[in-house]
């Protein structure tokens, strides 16, 4: 097996600052000491561990964080949709570990430093800075990855390869990365052992008589020789997500920022599942009344941020947002396929064909702007009377199997109601004529269609019969 470990150091302050990082000094504290701390407040002379009224006093402008283990286990599993795209085998663990198993994928991805590519990418975008330790146990990988070691491996290493590579590189690293009590980590430090070489040296019945039987577990763990378990989690279903605000919101475009980040979680969690969204559900709620809900809908399933975003900020201009919001949260009510996705796909190699815009697009405008009663769909009707052959549909559900309006070039999008009687001398036939017989259960109906050219220079559709000629419509 193979084990990858992304290890994000500052996820219990990122979560808070999202993917646009703070230009003050910022700080996570943990029982009043500082227990995380941006670039900024570490040149400010802020140390890990210091008191907060020393951090203070150092930096005036600090921004605060109480630290929530709770929200951090929350957090991590939000992260979750970002690994399963590469594998279904993941487990997540404090403090702010994913550990994937990414033997069965190499090959799909195209080897190991593809894969660590893209996972470092991906969790970048979302404003998490990682470290990657590889290894052939979970045990080992987190080590590696909490100790910024990485490994030179082939793009697809076989198992031994990758066990004696990892454990070359734990005999020269510090036991200090060891998941083990302090006690133990220091009563071995007392003893000159502080490095895992020199741990796994040592005889294994004398380690067990001056240690307690988990030290012995987790060494065997570590090197392989015990199996080590993982609880691998999927992204939750369906979607919903939250978040809850540390100050109110009073205007519009500050809520931009959080939207953006909600969108992107949806997006992640589409992915994992090839799915795209046909209909979401936003909620803004201020503290102490009830919130208001903006449902969005799409006429096909979208999958970018900046098109939920788009027409969800159309969406949000009818309505009266609370004074003060504290918190957001989005949920997809409906998902779909993704046999139609939209302007953009890829052809057979790979490369992007951007197409113009789909009626899809602007019937989503209308919607998000105007609402779903702001536009009515057309239906095919078995009929060939050109006037009997569609009508208004009552049904306002729409997506990527609604039937076509009309055959472009065929027939006029504009017909008259009734036909206008009209001289032949005035229009020249470039097309026909075509023969229409129906609605014997109302009358004989005979009729033989031209496209024409009227002199002004509009192209029409006309027919005769034996009442004489008749304009029925324009193309457009």
């Amino acid at each position: 097996m193979l084990w990858l470990c992304a290890h994000l150091p500052q996820m219990g302050l990122e979560m808070y600052e999202g993917s646009h990082a703070s230009r003050q000094a910022s700080v996570v504290v943990d029982e009043r000491k500082i227990h995380l701390m941006n670039g900024i407040a570490q040149e400010a002379g802020i140390a890990l561990g210091s008191s907060l009224a020393t951090a203070s006093s150092l930096a005036p402008d600090l921004v605060c964080y109480k630290r929530d283990e709770e929200a951090e286990k929350e957090y991590l599993e939000k992260i979750v949709p970002v690994a399963y795209r590469f594998t279904p085998r993941v487990s997540v663990s404090l403090p702010y570990d994913v550990m994937l198993e990414i033997s069965g994928s190499l090959k799909l991805f195209g080897g190991v430093d593809r894969i660590v590519h893209l996972l470092k990418h991906a969790l970048r975008r979302i404003g998490h800075e990682s470290f990657i330790g590889i290894a052939h146990t979970p045990s080992a990988a987190r080590v590696l990855a909490h100790a910024k070691i990485p490994i030179p491996l082939p793009e697809y290493p076989d198992t031994e390869t990758v066990r004696s590579r990892t454990l070359a590189c734990l005999r020269e690293t510090s036991l200090k990365y060891a998941e083990l009590a302090p006690s133990d980590i220091e009563r071995l430090s007392n003893m000159g052992i502080r490095s895992f070489g020199e741990l796994m040296n040592l005889p294994r019945n004398e380690l067990g008589q001056r240690f307690e039987k988990s030290l012995l577990e987790y060494v065997a763990r570590l090197v392989g020789s015990t199996f080590d378990p993982q609880k691998y989690t999927a992204p939750a279903e369906p979607f919903r997500s939250e978040i809850h605000l540390l100050e109110p919101v009073k205007d519009r475009q500050s809520l931009d920022v959080h939207m953006e980040q909600l969108s992107l979680e949806l997006v992640r969690w589409l992915q994992t599942r090839q799915l795209g969204v046909m209909e979401t559900l936003w909620t803004f709620s201020p503290f102490d009344d009830e919130g208001i809900s903006v449902p969005v809908r799409f006429s096909h399933p979208r999958t970018r941020v900046s098109q939920i975003l788009e027409y969800s900020e159309l969406a949000l201009e009818s309505f009266d947002l609370p004074r003060e919001v504290i918190s957001i949260c989005l949920e997809a009510t409906r998902v779909d396929s993704l046999l139609n996705t939209g302007a953009t796909q890829r052809d057979l190699l790979g490369t992007h064909e951007v197409k113009p815009v789909l009626p899809g697009d602007l019937l989503d405008r209308l919607t998000a702007r105007l609402g779903i009663s702001s536009w009515q769909l057309l239906r095919n009707l078995d009929d060939h009377r050109p006037e009997c052959a569609w009508s208004p549909s009552n049904d306002r559900e729409y997506g990527h199997d609604t039937p076509p309006f009309f055959t472009p070039g065929h027939r006029p999008l504009w017909l008259f109601e009734p036909p206008l009687p009209v001289r032949r001398k005035h229009f020249e036939l470039l097309k026909g004529p075509e023969r229409i017989q129906s609605g014997w259960w109302e009358g004989h109906f005979s009729r033989d269609y031209f496209v024409a050219r009227h002199e002004s220079g509009s192209l029409c559709w006309l027919f005769s019969n034996e009442e004489g000629w008749f304009q029925h419509g324009y193309f457009s």
